[in-house]
């Protein structure tokens, strides 16, 4: 008899998997909450803003306002937000005492965490790229690094906002499409070096002082070329290699300094891949998830959970992968076979998952298509599971 809180909880047949990690059992429905605000009626919709965890708080965008939402960690309360320009759709970046984050409209902002008390905040510096920014900021030192749908990039002082330096890519006039996604590559910066994707499939390297372009090479191809995905990069004695791909496909590992391709494979994505021991576990804009080996490009196994869609970015837990899908659920999956575990099933419609979910302990917090966030826990053994409640009920 499975007890009444797994209720939402699809098992799946049993796959070995370590029983001291905290979801090799499935996790029961903590609580659920509606986001604050009215989101545009549409007949698609996607909620791709990633909720952070930091403080006792959950900081997260969401359609339906134009803001930086702040909830808190315990039952999901609202606790207030910081105002934007339009809505909030990538994962913000919290740190001393700070939050920076990007809007729709193409502004970022940063505030002052303790201005959350305040009636109206009052962000410490904007900046405003012209174009919609709907990939998350990369913080390293002292900079803030920003892409947007303009495939143009900047580099920020992070306590100011001065501009440090600004790189427009110059679309290939061969390319062989003409339709572009609404999408950007979130910057990646390793060894002094940014790298990034742009809406023609190429990636380029740029000098992170000065921004001066250093290296560039064409990815992606077929009808969305687009690189959206950030590259991996990984340097060793044998020198730096990216692996990259457009959301048409393919999927390359190139030497970042001879372009010289050392693997290639016919996969697609727009998501970011997460990388661990040497395998690359990639969500496939064709519905599938893959495990790549990241030296020879081997493709160890393949998961589909046969809804369609896209694949977002896999999280890891020492009991399998958390992944979402686009117009599915949130699963559990094997990271030696690539079998399912368990299914997320809330039982009303989620309309699909494109954030990236974040674990933290034995907790995820998982944000829907629909506009509900919920905290799933998983059960310390021999111990009752307390009391939050499940807020709302009909969902979105």
């Amino acid at each position: 008899m499975i007890p009444a809180l797994l209720v939402g909880i699809a098992l799946a047949a049993p796959v070995a998997a370590p029983q001291d990690a905290p979801f090799a059992s499935a996790p029961v429905l903590l609580w659920g909450v509606d986001l604050p605000g009215t989101p545009q009626a549409t007949a698609t919709r996607a909620e791709p803003a990633s909720p952070v965890v930091d403080g006792g708080r959950i900081y997260v965008g969401f359609t339906g306002q134009s803001a930086l939402l702040v909830l808190g960690q315990q039952d999901g309360r609202p606790l207030g937000s910081f105002p934007a320009h339009a809505p909030v759709a990538s994962a913000p970046v919290v740190d001393d005492g700070r939050v920076w984050f990007s809007d729709t409209a193409g502004y970022t902002y940063c505030y002052l965490l303790d201005q959350l008390s305040q009636a109206t905040p009052t962000p410490a510096w904007t900046h405003y790229s012209g174009a919609p920014i709907v990939s998350g900021p990369t913080a390293s030192g002292d900079v803030l690094y920003i892409s947007n749908v303009d495939d143009t990039v900047y580099a920020l002082d992070r306590t100011t906002g001065a501009l440090k330096w600004r790189y427009a890519h110059h679309l290939d006039a061969a390319r062989s499409s003409s339709l572009i996604l609404f999408g950007a590559a979130r910057p990646i910066v390793a060894d002094g070096s940014v790298w990034l994707g742009f809406s023609d499939g190429f990636v380029v390297g740029l000098n992170a002082a000065t921004g001066d372009e250093f290296q560039n090479m064409l990815v992606g191809e077929g009808n969305y070329p687009d690189v959206i995905a950030p590259p991996q990069v990984s340097t060793t004695t044998a020198g730096t290699a990216l692996i990259a791909a457009g959301f048409s496909g393919p999927m390359v590992s190139v030497d970042a300094a001879s372009r010289v391709v050392r693997w290639r494979q016919d996969i697609g994505t727009g998501a970011e891949m997460l990388e661990h021991d040497g395998v690359l576990y990639v969500g496939g804009s064709d519905g599938q998830l893959r495990a790549v080996v990241a030296r020879t490009g081997e493709v160890k196994w393949a998961w589909d959970p046969g809804v369609g869609g896209t694949i977002g970015t896999p999280v890891w837990t020492d009991a399998g992968l958390l992944v979402t899908a686009g117009e599915g659920s949130a699963y559990l999956v094997s990271t030696g076979n690539g079998k399912t575990l368990w299914t997320f099933d809330p039982g009303v419609v989620i309309a699909g998952i494109a954030a990236r979910p974040t674990v933290v302990g034995r907790t995820a917090y998982v944000v829907t298509n629909a506009g509900r966030l919920y905290a799933l826990r998983v059960p310390v053994a021999d111990r009752v599971l307390g009391s939050a409640p499940y807020v709302g009920g009909g969902g979105r």
